[in-house]
């Protein structure tokens, strides 16, 4: 699964790596010592955009969409809603940490 690819990988470069499966968890783990979060749109007890806008309520921390959700308007949604940049599904690991 990308999740687990991408948090190896994360690991391997030596970053601490906090994961949250669900809306409820990635809110009680935040807090302004997080210096990226990386989200998907499709969560299991919420939808990813209206969490990346209960962050921006409080945090300016980058915000990295990373999901199969390609069609435009699901895009710029998601950044109008404060993501920073938004990687599609699949995608390689060069392109992820460009």
């Amino acid at each position: 699964k990308a999740y687990n690819i991408v948090k190896e990988a994360l690991e391997i470069k030596k970053y601490e790596v906090l994961c949250a499966s669900n809306v409820k968890e990635a809110l009680s783990l935040m807090n302004s010592s997080i210096d990226l979060i990386i989200m998907d749109i499709q969560l299991p007890d919420g939808n990813g955009i209206v969490l990346c806008q209960k962050i921006r309520e409080n945090y300016k921390t980058p915000l990295l969409f990373l999901t199969c959700r390609n069609d435009e308007e699901t895009i710029v949604e998601g950044l109008m809603a404060g993501g920073d940049d938004y990687v599609v599904k699949p995608f390689g690991i060069a392109e992820f940490f460009a």
